[in-house]
């Protein structure tokens, strides 16, 4: 019998593939059991059995060695409970590779709150790569500053320092609220565990206010989407400037836009897509009817690609708005250009054209009225002083 990692041989409509584990028995029998952690084929080190040249790489080869413990103390239980006879004529090799006649030391519980947290992310199965990134980068941020941060430490006074210490770093408060966000996460759910214990009505976060700061939601103008348009670029930015203009039609966000297929659009040009932010609180599928917005344009766009957008790598999205500061200075518009930029244009040019909040949201994924509202706002700023008779 043998355990080993490997990566799946077969290729899929997505770049990345899943890592399995191989228990096998002999030449004919063998069990695959699904890791749920997918890379790249380049990323992982058959030989190693690693993952390599990934950001979250240490997260998921700690994962992958605590799956694999699991599944061998499992069939070391088999052995111990229903077939003892055979486990005496085992050789001592195999014995070994099942971890059998080891003596065990207790498992501390961790009394550092990063161990805790680095611990807890790795060992995590529902957890998306985007989310292990972002959590990680808050145990990245927080081992820099502190390198080690017991539990009794964390109280008030400590809160006040490391906010201060993030100001001190320029960080934006959205950040900052995240990384509170986070920290309040890993601190209850440590409570929960009985890992983290706080006197009575002492907790943390008792009598600390995290300042948020909310989006501005900055869009294009009617007037800024000609310019756009109208701009003489290279051919390189030009590319750039049609996948944003896409964006700018249709509404999707980058998650969404990295995602569709020709196969997701109807005969008549309707394109069916579930956004991936809301896919699991709900079944509002979004309808675009690319051959009728902003008098087809959307359409004629993604016909220029042959449907099928550049942006099925891991990192486009990160190339993709840094190209979007070099469009924004070539076609000399004075705002940060993002791919969210051109969903907010988006809302914001159908509230313009509408006035119908329901519209809003129907096109937009949007469920709540009040989010759907704001672009309603938006859209009466842009025109507000049109009809003014200032004599």
């Amino acid at each position: 019998m043998k355990i080993a990692l490997k990566i799946s041989a077969n290729k899929t409509q997505k770049a990345t593939r899943p890592i399995y584990i191989c228990i096998i028995y002999d030449r004919l029998h063998q069990n695959k059991i699904n890791t749920g952690i997918e890379v790249l084929p380049d990323q992982w080190d058959t030989a190693r059995q690693k993952v390599v040249n990934h950001p979250a790489a240490k997260v998921y080869n700690t994962n992958l060695e605590g799956q694999v413990s699991e599944i061998k103390n499992q069939i070391a239980k088999e052995f111990e409970n229903k077939r003892l006879d055979e486990l005496r004529l085992l050789p001592k090799k195999m014995q070994q590779t099942l971890g059998l006649n080891q003596r065990r030391k207790p498992t501390p519980k961790p009394v550092d709150f990063l161990v805790y947290m680095v611990k807890s992310i790795s060992e995590s199965t529902e957890l998306k790569y985007s989310s292990v990134v972002a959590q990680m980068s808050v145990y990245h941020r927080l081992y820099a500053l502190y390198g080690e941060l017991p539990f009794e430490q964390l109280n008030h006074a400590w809160l006040l320092d490391f906010e201060r210490r993030c100001l001190e770093a320029n960080l934006s408060r959205g950040t900052i609220w995240k990384y509170h966000k986070d920290i309040k996460k890993y601190l209850h759910r440590a409570a929960l565990e009985g890992v983290y214990t706080y006197p009575q009505g002492k907790h943390p976060y008792a009598d600390f206010k995290v300042q948020r700061s909310y989006n501005r939601r900055d869009h294009l103008t009617t007037a800024e989407l000609q310019k756009l348009e109208s701009a003489e670029l290279s051919p390189s930015l030009d590319r750039v400037r049609r996948m944003f203009l896409f964006l700018c039609y249709t509404g999707l966000r980058i998650s969404d836009f990295c995602r569709i297929s020709k196969s997701m659009m109807d005969s008549f040009g309707t394109l069916k897509i579930m956004p991936q932010k809301t896919e699991t609180t709900s079944f509002a599928e979004v309808a675009l009817p690319l051959k009728e917005l902003f008098a087809g344009k959307p359409y004629k766009i993604w016909e220029t690609f042959n449907f099928e957008f550049p942006n099925k790598s891991i990192s486009f999205s990160l190339t993709f708005n840094k190209d979007l500061k070099l469009l924004a200075h070539a076609a000399q518009i004075n705002k940060h250009l993002s791919a969210h930029v051109g969903r907010h244009t988006f809302l914001t040019q159908i509230a313009l054209r509408t006035g119908n909040v329901f519209t809003v949201m129907l096109l937009g994924g949007i469920k709540k009225v009040d989010t759907a509202q704001v672009y309603i706002h938006l859209s009466a700023q842009e025109h507000a002083l049109d009809n003014i008779n200032w004599n």
